[in-house]
């Protein structure tokens, strides 16, 4: 079992498809066929720098293709990956390399690895597969964000992410039945950002990834469709903020947060956090790990469409 294989699985299915964009001025996407390639060069030129199965790289690069091209390359033969969130890296853990795509200073005297497009250069001939992996190794290691006190490491197997994620649907119920196309404005360093990324891929969906702008994020939002958005909470109200002045059309969210029950909250009746904490019922501060936004065109009548109240607690690890 490697939870990279589905993915190349819909990249042989359906090349054409759009797998993943970055919102910008002009929007890069990238197909299923040239994920699939860029996945297969990055496992390759691993092995070429001489990075084997079980080794630990951590990811720095502002390149979100080529992170998440990194994450799933590694992977697939074998190497865990952790995408870092700072150069102070915790002494107590065990890192073979550092792939980085410009210098910083690390705290630690760590091989690095420059991380360029090197990586996803070729032609996208298979890797070969050098040993059977098992669904009980190691494949991401994921830090808490260290709010209660020093960061710690959750270390995810292939067969933990399979499960999570199908734990992930049940607990949305038919929320995210049929919705594939998700923008996620979180980072890779984040669990739910990394569940995301599998979890839209393996499912042959297209992942919409952190615009540098909301502006940027809704133009591609309503260009390809985009049915959800999954984001931290604290980033909630600036986001209702820009699209009820924008003119964008208008529809209701329903809004769910992993502490709290499915709400209404109709753009354009007032988006301050006086108002979604007091009418709304829903508590928005920067304790709550994510929440869930589908984009839903709302009826003539308002209100948009009902979907199930239930309990997010305890789905993100750690």
């Amino acid at each position: 079992m490697n939870i990279v294989d589905p993915v190349l699985a819909q990249c042989r299915y359906q090349p054409d498809a759009l797998a993943l964009c970055v919102p910008g001025g002009h929007h890069t996407v990238i197909s299923y066929g040239q994920l699939g390639k860029m996945i297969h060069n990055a496992g390759r030129y691993a092995r070429h720098v001489g990075l084997s199965p079980g080794q630990v790289a951590v990811i720095f690069t502002d390149d979100q293709i080529l992170h998440a091209s990194l994450i799933l390359g590694l992977a697939k033969i074998g190497v865990v990956t952790v995408s870092g969130r700072n150069p102070e890296l915790p002494i107590e853990l065990k890192i073979d390399a550092i792939i980085a795509d410009y210098s910083r200073i690390f705290s630690r005297q760590i091989r690095v690895i420059p991380a360029n497009f090197s990586w996803t250069a070729g032609d996208g001939t298979p890797v070969e597969e050098g040993r059977a992996g098992s669904g009980d190794e190691v494949c991401r290691l994921i830090f808490t964000s260290g709010t209660t006190g020093d960061a710690k490491a959750v270390a995810y197997t292939h067969r933990m992410v399979t499960e999570r994620i199908v734990r992930f649907d049940y607990l949305a119920g038919n929320l995210f039945a049929a919705q594939l196309r998700t923008y996620v404005d979180l980072g890779f360093a984040t669990s739910l950002g990394y569940l995301f990324l599998i979890r839209t891929l393996t499912r042959g969906g297209m992942l919409l990834l952190s615009a540098m702008s909301y502006e940027s994020a809704m133009s591609a939002c309503e260009q390809y469709r985009v049915e959800s958005w999954v984001g931290a909470p604290g980033s909630l109200l600036s986001f209702l903020d820009y699209y009820d002045q924008s003119g964008g059309r208008r529809c209701a969210f329903q809004v769910m947060s992993w502490r709290q029950p499915v709400v209404q909250v109709p753009v354009g009746a007032g988006t301050d956090a006086d108002v979604l904490q007091s009418d709304r019922g829903l508590r928005i501060d920067g304790n709550q790990t994510g929440l869930f936004m589908p984009f839903w065109p709302a009826p003539a009548g308002g209100g948009g469409r009902p979907c199930p109240s239930r309990s997010w607690e305890g789905l993100v690890p750690g």
